[in-house]
């Protein structure tokens, strides 16, 4: 049986993609400030659906 193992994933908000849509450059690029005041408050949840892992050979 192979030993357990973890898989560290990272989750990015904001960036140049929601820029281009929503024109919010402050506080953080395609972030609106409400946004980051219920992520400071603890008022979202993020649910990561599936993941997909290789292996190089």
């Amino acid at each position: 049986m192979p030993a357990p193992a973890a898989l560290v994933t990272n989750l990015a908000l904001g960036g140049a993609y929601p820029a281009g849509w929503n024109q919010v450059t402050t506080p953080y690029w395609g972030l609106p400030q409400s946004s980051v005041d219920k992520i400071a408050a603890g008022g979202v949840q993020a649910e990561i659906d599936w993941v997909r892992a290789e292996q190089k050979r």
